[in-house]
């Protein structure tokens, strides 16, 4: 079983067309998806949980949310760092082209770094 955890506060992960571009490997009734729509969501699932088997981020989180999609990225990165574990697999389907790039470049930056160290 596998756990997906979907930080997105439009695009429902449900929606088979998002599982077969994003999660090609997701079992229907065997793994689990997770949908948070926001950062503080997202930290406290973490923090509760522990982490997930793969995440998926958006960048922008709507008009109300002033953190962002990097923002829970940096957060997960220092977390990983802080508790010596691998960064989980994760992919990123932001329509915000700089945003989405941000957040794949500061985590394998944190993937380099602890693979190195």
């Amino acid at each position: 079983m596998r756990t997906y955890l979907w930080l997105d506060d439009m695009r429902d992960p449900f929606n088979t067309m998002w599982q077969v571009q994003f999660m090609p490997n997701y079992e229907r009734g065997v793994d689990h998806i997770l949908w948070v729509k926001n950062y503080h969501d997202f930290v406290f699932w973490i923090t509760t949980n522990g982490l997930p088997d793969e995440v998926f981020f958006d960048h922008d989180l709507g008009p109300g949310d002033t953190l962002t999609g990097y923002d829970a990225a940096k957060w997960l990165g220092n977390y990983c760092l802080e508790n010596d574990v691998e960064v989980p697999r994760f992919a990123v389907q932001s329509a915000n082209p700089v945003g989405a790039e941000n957040i794949r470049k500061y985590l394998y930056s944190v993937m380099k770094f602890m693979s190195n160290g």
